[in-house]
């Protein structure tokens, strides 16, 4: 993995269903987008290891906190309800917490999703101050595909940067930054209406710097080790720990 991302926020979760001789449960989860083209921007398939045995609605409201994806072809059917096309679902992922909320309105569950991503940045665009991210991840549901489980982003800072009062610098390409923000809205592919990238409402970044680069020589004053040779082993004939020295007497 070259990075994390995680999601939380108050879902609608639908249709549990349990996998067979397991404790694990899947969802359809409903996330609220606040830029959205229709009525449903697309849904979340969120797995769940129940090992308080917890019992679920047909529809039930709860806060999560998960691990994410985003939702790719070769997922295995088991993510998908029967019926649903693939295309109908725009993320993936694992439930690290999930508790019960209570709502009395379709209100109360309009929130945005809050997410906390790391990763490298791919590319900057300091004209309209958006930079994106593709950080590789890891869901259960993605683990055996060929295409890589990751989470691509483009974040945008101009209100958050102006109501600080401070202008936020540009990260550079091909540095690790860690960011947080809200969910915005899906940008899906023409070709195939899958999730291509999401838009992320920047609340605050981290700049992490360059990926580390081991030295390729040793540095100065590190002896090198030579090739299939162990000098020290727990018997009487093994060399010193370190050179003998003679201890001058002093006087209090």
């Amino acid at each position: 993995m070259t990075g994390s991302a995680s999601l939380s926020a108050i879902a609608v979760l639908e249709n549990p269903r349990a996998i067979e001789n397991s404790k694990t449960v899947l969802f359809d989860a409903h996330l609220y987008f606040q830029d959205t083209h229709g009525p449903d921007p697309g849904l979340a398939s969120l797995r769940y290891y129940n090992a308080s045995e917890l019992s679920f609605e047909q529809v039930g409201v709860y806060f999560v906190h998960v691990n994410i994806a985003r939702m790719e072809h070769e997922v295995s059917s088991v993510a998908v309800l029967d019926g649903l096309s693939k295309e109908k679902y725009v993320l993936v992922g694992d439930i690290v917490s999930i508790i019960p909320a209570a709502v009395k309105d379709i209100a109360d569950v309009k929130y945005r999703p809050f997410v906390n991503v790391s990763g490298i940045v791919t590319s900057v665009n300091s004209t309209d101050k958006t930079f994106h991210l593709a950080p590789e991840t890891y869901v259960h549901a993605l683990k055996n595909c060929k295409t890589k489980s990751t989470l691509p982003i483009r974040c945008f800072s101009a209100v958050t940067a102006q109501s600080l009062g401070a202008k936020m610098p540009d990260p550079r390409v091909g540095h690790y930054v860690s960011v947080s923000g809200h969910l915005h809205r899906v940008i899906r592919r023409l070709e195939d209406n899958m999730a291509d990238f999401f838009d992320v409402e920047l609340d605050k970044i981290t700049y992490l710097g360059p990926p580390y680069t081991p030295p390729s020589s040793p540095a100065s004053g590190i002896p090198t080790a030579p090739a299939g040779k162990i000098r020290f082993s727990y018997t009487e004939s093994s060399p010193c720990l370190c050179k003998k020295r003679k201890i001058s007497e002093t006087s209090v």
